[in-house]
Protein backbone atom coordinates (compact mmCIF):
# COMPACT_ATOMS: atom_id res chain seq x y z
CA UNK A 1 0.00 0.00 0.00
CA UNK A 2 2.96 2.65 0.58
CA UNK A 3 4.11 2.59 -2.67
CA UNK A 4 0.87 2.49 -4.36
CA UNK A 5 0.10 5.76 -2.02
CA UNK A 6 3.33 7.29 -2.98
CA UNK A 7 2.51 6.77 -6.51
CA UNK A 8 -0.65 8.28 -6.32
CA UNK A 9 0.38 11.32 -4.60
CA UNK A 10 3.19 12.03 -7.18
CA UNK A 11 0.20 11.79 -9.75
CA UNK A 12 -2.40 14.10 -7.68
CA UNK A 13 -0.13 16.36 -6.14
CA UNK A 14 0.80 18.29 -9.04
CA UNK A 15 -2.66 18.38 -10.83
CA UNK A 16 -4.09 19.78 -7.12
CA UNK A 17 -2.19 22.76 -6.83
CA UNK A 18 -2.58 23.63 -10.68
CA UNK A 19 -6.03 23.31 -10.71
CA UNK A 20 -6.74 25.12 -7.18
CA UNK A 21 -4.70 27.86 -8.63
CA UNK A 22 -6.19 28.06 -11.53
CA UNK A 23 -10.25 28.21 -10.56
CA UNK A 24 -9.29 31.67 -8.28
CA UNK A 25 -8.11 33.09 -11.68
CA UNK A 26 -10.90 31.76 -13.40
CA UNK A 27 -13.41 33.52 -10.78
CA UNK A 28 -12.14 36.94 -10.63
CA UNK A 29 -12.53 36.87 -14.39
CA UNK A 30 -16.32 35.79 -14.38
CA UNK A 31 -17.00 38.52 -11.48
CA UNK A 32 -14.81 41.09 -14.05
CA UNK A 33 -16.79 40.31 -16.95
CA UNK A 34 -20.46 39.16 -15.43
CA UNK A 35 -19.52 35.83 -17.00
CA UNK A 36 -21.38 32.79 -16.05
CA UNK A 37 -18.90 30.83 -18.16
CA UNK A 38 -16.19 31.50 -16.76
CA UNK A 39 -18.08 30.47 -13.28
CA UNK A 40 -18.58 27.45 -14.45
CA UNK A 41 -15.20 26.46 -15.48
CA UNK A 42 -14.15 27.89 -12.11
CA UNK A 43 -16.36 25.17 -10.26
CA UNK A 44 -15.34 22.25 -12.35
CA UNK A 45 -11.73 23.57 -11.78
CA UNK A 46 -12.60 23.60 -7.95
CA UNK A 47 -14.50 20.08 -7.88
CA UNK A 48 -11.51 18.47 -9.77
CA UNK A 49 -9.24 20.19 -7.60
CA UNK A 50 -10.94 19.26 -4.23
CA UNK A 51 -11.21 15.29 -5.41
CA UNK A 52 -7.12 15.54 -6.23
CA UNK A 53 -6.71 17.05 -2.92
CA UNK A 54 -8.04 14.77 -0.69
CA UNK A 55 -6.73 12.21 -2.55
CA UNK A 56 -3.33 13.52 -2.10
CA UNK A 57 -3.71 14.44 1.30
CA UNK A 58 -4.82 10.69 2.00
CA UNK A 59 -2.02 9.01 -0.01
CA UNK A 60 0.89 11.96 1.41
CA UNK A 61 0.05 10.35 4.56
CA UNK A 62 0.12 6.83 3.80
CA UNK A 63 3.49 7.38 1.93
CA UNK A 64 5.32 9.28 5.00
CA UNK A 65 4.36 6.99 7.86
CA UNK A 66 8.14 5.58 8.66
CA UNK A 67 9.75 9.13 9.32
CA UNK A 68 9.00 12.40 10.87
CA UNK A 69 10.03 15.67 11.07
CA UNK A 70 8.48 19.59 11.21
CA UNK A 71 8.70 20.31 7.82
CA UNK A 72 6.78 17.16 6.94
CA UNK A 73 4.55 17.48 9.62
CA UNK A 74 3.88 21.41 8.41
CA UNK A 75 3.58 19.89 4.97
CA UNK A 76 0.54 17.90 6.24
CA UNK A 77 -1.17 19.45 8.04
CA UNK A 78 -1.26 22.30 5.17
CA UNK A 79 -2.62 19.37 3.05
CA UNK A 80 -5.01 18.63 4.99
CA UNK A 81 -6.44 21.67 5.25
CA UNK A 82 -6.55 22.47 1.35
CA UNK A 83 -8.33 19.39 1.01
CA UNK A 84 -10.72 20.24 3.71
CA UNK A 85 -11.41 23.46 2.27
CA UNK A 86 -11.43 22.73 -1.26
CA UNK A 87 -14.24 19.88 0.02
CA UNK A 88 -16.58 22.43 1.77
CA UNK A 89 -16.30 25.00 -1.05
CA UNK A 90 -16.78 22.54 -3.71
CA UNK A 91 -20.35 22.03 -1.45
CA UNK A 92 -21.51 25.63 -1.10
CA UNK A 93 -20.44 26.01 -4.68
CA UNK A 94 -23.03 23.39 -5.87
CA UNK A 95 -25.67 24.54 -3.08
CA UNK A 96 -25.20 27.89 -4.61
CA UNK A 97 -24.17 27.51 -7.96
CA UNK A 98 -26.44 29.50 -9.90
CA UNK A 99 -25.32 32.68 -8.25
CA UNK A 100 -24.26 35.55 -10.07
CA UNK A 101 -20.94 35.82 -10.34
CA UNK A 102 -21.12 39.37 -8.75
CA UNK A 103 -23.65 38.18 -6.29
CA UNK A 104 -22.82 38.35 -2.33
CA UNK A 105 -22.03 34.40 -2.93
CA UNK A 106 -19.88 34.60 -6.12
CA UNK A 107 -17.51 36.98 -4.15
CA UNK A 108 -17.54 34.50 -1.03
CA UNK A 109 -16.98 32.01 -3.94
CA UNK A 110 -14.05 34.38 -5.54
CA UNK A 111 -12.60 34.69 -1.47
CA UNK A 112 -12.50 30.96 -0.88
CA UNK A 113 -10.67 29.83 -4.24
CA UNK A 114 -8.31 32.24 -3.08
CA UNK A 115 -7.19 31.33 -0.08
CA UNK A 116 -7.24 27.00 -1.33
CA UNK A 117 -5.18 28.46 -3.97
CA UNK A 118 -2.84 30.15 -1.60
CA UNK A 119 -2.94 27.42 0.63
CA UNK A 120 -2.30 24.72 -2.17
CA UNK A 121 0.51 26.73 -3.34
CA UNK A 122 2.03 27.07 0.12
CA UNK A 123 1.72 23.35 0.48
CA UNK A 124 3.10 22.58 -2.57
CA UNK A 125 5.84 24.55 -1.63
CA UNK A 126 7.10 22.57 1.42
CA UNK A 127 6.69 19.29 -0.35
CA UNK A 128 8.90 20.96 -3.54
CA UNK A 129 11.52 22.02 -0.81
CA UNK A 130 11.90 18.74 1.11
CA UNK A 131 11.82 16.35 -2.63
CA UNK A 132 14.04 18.81 -4.06
CA UNK A 133 15.00 21.85 -2.45
CA UNK A 134 18.74 22.87 -1.99
CA UNK A 135 18.18 24.51 1.15
CA UNK A 136 18.32 23.87 5.42
CA UNK A 137 15.53 21.09 4.34
CA UNK A 138 16.34 19.67 0.92
CA UNK A 139 18.15 16.69 -0.24
CA UNK A 140 21.44 18.63 -0.19
CA UNK A 141 20.71 20.44 3.21
CA UNK A 142 24.10 21.01 4.84
CA UNK A 143 24.10 20.35 7.84
CA UNK A 144 22.13 17.35 7.96
CA UNK A 145 21.01 15.57 4.39
CA UNK A 146 24.50 15.53 3.25
CA UNK A 147 25.38 12.45 5.30
CA UNK A 148 26.85 14.11 8.30
CA UNK A 149 30.73 13.66 7.05
CA UNK A 150 32.55 13.25 10.60
CA UNK A 151 35.65 13.93 11.42
CA UNK A 152 35.83 9.94 12.25
CA UNK A 153 34.12 8.63 8.95
CA UNK A 154 36.28 6.04 7.86
CA UNK A 155 37.39 6.38 3.71
CA UNK A 156 35.99 2.55 3.27
CA UNK A 157 32.89 4.23 3.77
CA UNK A 158 33.11 6.83 1.57
CA UNK A 159 31.17 4.94 -1.43
CA UNK A 160 28.44 3.73 1.30
CA UNK A 161 27.80 7.52 2.39
CA UNK A 162 27.88 8.49 -1.57
CA UNK A 163 25.26 5.57 -2.56
CA UNK A 164 23.13 6.91 0.43
CA UNK A 165 23.15 10.40 -0.73
CA UNK A 166 22.22 9.68 -4.29
CA UNK A 167 19.56 6.92 -4.04
CA UNK A 168 17.57 7.87 -0.78
CA UNK A 169 17.21 11.50 -2.14
CA UNK A 170 15.04 9.95 -4.89
CA UNK A 171 12.06 10.01 -3.06
CA UNK A 172 12.40 12.14 0.05
CA UNK A 173 14.49 14.34 1.43
CA UNK A 174 17.64 13.13 3.55
CA UNK A 175 16.96 14.51 7.16
CA UNK A 176 14.61 11.75 7.25
CA UNK A 177 17.03 9.24 7.88
CA UNK A 178 19.73 11.14 9.52
CA UNK A 179 16.96 12.28 12.49
CA UNK A 180 15.07 9.01 12.53
CA UNK A 181 15.23 7.31 16.23
CA UNK A 182 16.16 4.32 14.48
CA UNK A 183 18.93 1.90 15.95
CA UNK A 184 21.65 -0.29 14.03
CA UNK A 185 19.59 -3.24 14.01
CA UNK A 186 16.61 -1.80 12.50
CA UNK A 187 18.12 -0.33 9.49
CA UNK A 188 18.78 -3.59 6.97
CA UNK A 189 14.48 -4.60 7.37
CA UNK A 190 13.79 -0.71 7.14
CA UNK A 191 16.02 -0.66 3.74
CA UNK A 192 14.82 -3.07 1.98
CA UNK A 193 11.26 -1.94 2.13
CA UNK A 194 12.28 1.02 0.41
CA UNK A 195 14.38 -0.66 -1.88
CA UNK A 196 10.61 -2.71 -2.30
CA UNK A 197 8.87 0.62 -2.99
CA UNK A 198 11.49 1.74 -5.83
CA UNK A 199 10.91 0.54 -8.74
CA UNK A 200 14.16 -1.65 -8.99
CA UNK A 201 16.34 1.99 -8.75
CA UNK A 202 17.61 0.60 -5.20
CA UNK A 203 19.50 -2.74 -5.73
CA UNK A 204 20.71 -5.18 -3.62
CA UNK A 205 24.35 -3.73 -4.05
CA UNK A 206 22.60 -0.08 -2.96
CA UNK A 207 20.98 -1.49 -0.11
CA UNK A 208 24.07 -3.18 1.11
CA UNK A 209 26.17 0.19 0.71
CA UNK A 210 23.45 1.95 2.53
CA UNK A 211 22.74 0.02 5.64
CA UNK A 212 26.87 -0.14 6.15
CA UNK A 213 26.59 4.24 6.35
CA UNK A 214 23.34 4.03 7.94
CA UNK A 215 24.31 1.75 10.56
CA UNK A 216 27.35 3.66 11.18
CA UNK A 217 25.50 6.74 11.48
CA UNK A 218 23.01 5.32 14.19
CA UNK A 219 26.00 4.15 16.12
CA UNK A 220 28.03 7.69 16.07
CA UNK A 221 25.97 9.94 15.75
CA UNK A 222 25.41 12.31 19.13
CA UNK A 223 22.58 14.70 20.00
CA UNK A 224 21.48 17.89 18.61
CA UNK A 225 22.31 19.02 14.92
CA UNK A 226 24.20 16.81 12.45
CA UNK A 227 27.89 18.21 12.09
CA UNK A 228 28.10 20.46 9.02
CA UNK A 229 29.66 18.36 5.95
CA UNK A 230 33.21 19.22 4.24
CA UNK A 231 32.73 17.07 1.47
Amino acid sequence: MPSTAIDFHRLTVHFTVAVLMFAPLLQALAVWRRAAGLQTAARACLFGGAAAAAVSALTGFLASSEFRNPWLETHEMLGFTTAGLAVVAAVLSLWKGGAEPRSRAGLLTLGGLCIAGGLAATTGYFGGHMAHGHGEHGPFASGVAAGAEYANLPAALGPAHDRFMEKCSLCHSLDKPLTADITADEWPDIVRTMAERSDGEITADDQALIVRFLQFHAAHRSPGPVPNPGR
